[in-house]
């Protein structure tokens, strides 16, 4: 566990570095404390959390090693925010977020047309 909470700091002060020189003139950059709860597998998280009829509705692929995986309930009234780590010894599978709502939990936007991106980068 102590693994990939080292691994969220690298993450965060990595994205944090790379975007600080891009960074728009508003844009504010706060410490911020939490706990997490970790279990000490992916496939042990999905059965847990199947438990509280919640399954993964959204995987996305950050890097070879690190996936963010999107929880929910069939009414979408609930959600859990998971990201798993895999490293030579070991996997993680930790919570960071979860909570309810009136049943909008989940929603994907189907809209294929993307901004395009600018060139410079400091805007976002």
């Amino acid at each position: 566990m102590k693994l990939i909470a080292t691994a969220f700091l690298f993450i965060f002060m990595a994205v944090s570095h790379a975007n600080e020189r891009n960074a728009p003139a508003d844009m504010q950059t706060l410490d911020v404390k939490f706990r997490v709860h970790c279990l000490p597998s992916f496939s042990r998280m999905t059965k847990f959390l199947a438990s509280y009829g919640e399954k993964p509705v959204m995987l996305s692929r950050m890097s070879a090693k690190i996936v963010i995986a999107f929880f929910t309930n069939k009414e979408f009234s609930k959600s859990t925010l998971v990201v798993s780590r895999v490293s030579n010894n070991s996997e993680d599978a930790c919570i960071l977020w979860g909570g309810t709502s009136n049943g909008e939990s989940f929603s994907l936007n189907v809209d294929n047309n993307f901004p395009e991106p600018i060139l410079d980068g400091t805007e976002l």
